[in-house]
C-alpha cells in the first residue's frame, strides 16, 4: 500500500518512471484534469499522487514542495504470452494473425479484487480508451469486444462479459486451460484467444468488478497490434521459390514490418504443413490437426523454419541448401504452427493455421490418352500455371530418367 507519508520526500517516482520522465512537470490544469505525459519504465505499481499548491510563488521543482497526498495511482502492466506460457517469462505486444495467445495482466498492490470478478475485453483502438473510466467520454465503458476475437462470444454487451482472469490478487491470465479461465457458456473449442483478422490495432479494456453493470468502472490496461503474415517473396534472398511441380524450391514467411522476434508466432522452430486445395476454400479447420492428416502433400525436405533476414522465416530448418519439393500440380494452402511439441509436433496448444495458398505448375497428374498408330496426332492435357513455351516428352523410361533419347513436341 502507499501512505501518506511518501509525498514531500524523493526522489519522486522511485524508479517507476522512465529516466527520461519528469514526475515534477505533471501540471494540474483549471478544472482539475491532470495527463500523464511520461512513459513508465516498470510495473505494476501503487505510487502517490502528490500535490503541490504553488503557494506564495514556490516553484514546484523539487518534492519537498509536493506535500499534500491527493489519491494514489495505480499502474498496470498487460502482456501478450505464449499459448502454454502463462508464467508469461518472454511478454510481447504484437502478435501474428492467427496466432493464439494468452493474454496476463500483473496487478498493483491492492488494483485487483480477490475472486472471479474481474474481465476484459479487446476492442478497436481509439483514443478515448486512454480516457480514465469516471470520464464519460471514456471509450473502455460504452466499446464493444471486437468480433474478429475468439471467442467471440465474450461479451453479448459493452457491459456484459464472461470470460474471468482466475482469483489472484496479484495477476490475471485469460486464456489458459484452468477452471476459473472461461465461463461455462463458452462454446467447446474456444478455450483461448485466436485472431482471424488482418493487419488492426486493438486496445485491451480491462474491469475488475462488478463488471456488469452499465457504470462499471473498465479502462485501458494495454495495447495489441496484429501483424498479417503472408508466403515470402524467396526470390529477394537469391532462393528458388516452391512453384513448380517435381523441381525442388523455398517457401518463406513475412510479416508486414517488424521484428519477427518481437512478434509472437514469428520466432525460428515453426513448421509448415501443406494441404490439397483445389477449390481455395481451406481455412483454419483445414489447417489443424497432424502433419500426416487426410489432404496433407507429401513433401521431401525440411520445412522447420530458421530466420534469415529482414524479418523473414525460411523454411529450410536453417539449412540454406535444403529445399522442398512437391510432386503434383495445383493449388496448396499453406498452414503454420510457431510451436512445436517435445515429439516435434504442432503443440496442441498451439495449431495450425492458414498463412496463404500457392500454385504448383504443371500438368494435372494421372492424365490417359488414346491415339492411333501410325498417324498423326494431337494431344490436349490439362494443369496448372501451364504456358506456350512449356515442353511435353514422349519417353518409355521414367520421366525422371535422363536415358531414352525422346522425342519432343511443344
Amino acid at each position: 500500500s502507499v501512505s501518506a507519508g511518501v509525498c514531500g520526500e524523493g526522489p519522486p517516482g522511485d524508479g517507476i518512471f522512465a529516466a527520461a520522465a519528469d514526475p515534477l512537470s505533471l501540471a494540474v490544469q483549471p478544472g482539475g484534469n491532470a495527463t500523464l505525459s511520461f512513459p513508465v519504465a516498470s510495473g505494476p505499481a501503487a505510487v502517490a499522487a502528490c500535490f503541490c499548491p504553488n503557494a506564495d510563488g514556490a516553484a514546484c521543482s523539487d518534492s519537498a514542495f509536493f506535500v499534500q497526498q491527493v489519491g494514489i495511482v495505480l499502474i498496470y502492466r498487460a502482456a501478450l504470452c505464449g499459448p502454454s506460457d502463462e508464467s508469461c517469462a518472454t511478454p510481447y505486444s504484437r502478435v501474428a494473425a492467427g496466432q493464439r495467445f494468452l493474454v496476463r495482466l500483473w496487478c498493483p498492490p491492492q488494483g485487483c479484487r480477490e475472486g472471479n470478478h474481474s474481465r476484459l475485453k479487446l476492442v478497436a483502438s481509439s483514443a478515448s480508451n486512454d480516457l480514465p473510466s469516471w470520464d464519460p467520454s471514456s471509450g473502455c465503458r460504452g466499446a464493444s469486444h471486437l468480433e474478429a476475437w475468439l471467442p467471440r462470444l465474450n461479451c453479448v454487451s459493452p457491459s456484459a462479459c464472461r470470460l474471468d482472469g482466475g482469483p489472484r490478487q496479484d495477476y490475471r491470465v485469460w486464456g489458459t486451460s484452468s477452471p476459473w479461465s472461461w465461463a461455462p457458456a463458452m462454446p467447446q473449442g474456444s478455450e483461448r484467444y485466436d485472431i482471424r483478422s488482418q493487419a488492426q490495432a486493438s486496445d485491451m479494456c480491462y474491469c475488475d468488478s462488478d463488471c456488469d453493470s452499465a457504470a462499471a468502472a473498465w479502462f485501458k490496461v494495454g495495447h495489441v497490434d496484429v501483424v498479417p503474415l503472408h508466403l515470402a517473396d524467396v526470390a529477394t534472398f537469391g532462393l528458388a521459390p516452391l512453384s513448380v511441380a517435381g523441381m525442388p524450391g523455398v517457401l518463406g514467411l513475412a510479416s508486414d514490418g517488424g521484428d519477427a522476434i518481437s512478434t509472437l508466432g514469428m520466432a525460428p522452430g515453426g513448421v509448415l504443413k501443406l494441404i490439397e486445395d483445389p477449390g481455395a476454400l481451406a481455412g483454419d479447420a483445414e489447417c489443424d490437426g497432424p502433419h500426416g492428416a487426410q489432404g496433407a502433400l507429401s513433401v521431401v525436405g525440411l520445412t522447420t523454419s530458421a530466420e534469415l533476414n529482414q524479418g523473414a522465416l525460411i523454411f529450410n530448418g536453417g539449412d540454406t541448401a535444403a529445399t522442398i519439393t512437391v510432386d503434383n500440380a495445383g493449388m496448396v494452402a499453406a498452414c503454420y504452427c510457431s510451436t512445436l511439441d517435445s515429439s516435434g509436433g504442432c503443440g496442441a496448444d498451439s495449431g495450425f493455421f492458414l498463412v496463404g495458398r500457392f500454385t504448383v505448375q504443371g500438368p494435372t497428374p494421372g492424365q490417359t490418352f488414346v491415339v492411333s498408330r501410325d498417324g498423326v496426332f494431337a494431344l490436349r492435357y490439362s494443369g496448372h500455371g501451364l504456358s506456350a513455351s512449356d515442353t511435353l516428352r514422349l519417353s518409355a523410361a521414367p520421366c525422371a530418367s535422363g536415358g531414352d533419347d525422346p522425342a519432343q513436341a511443344s
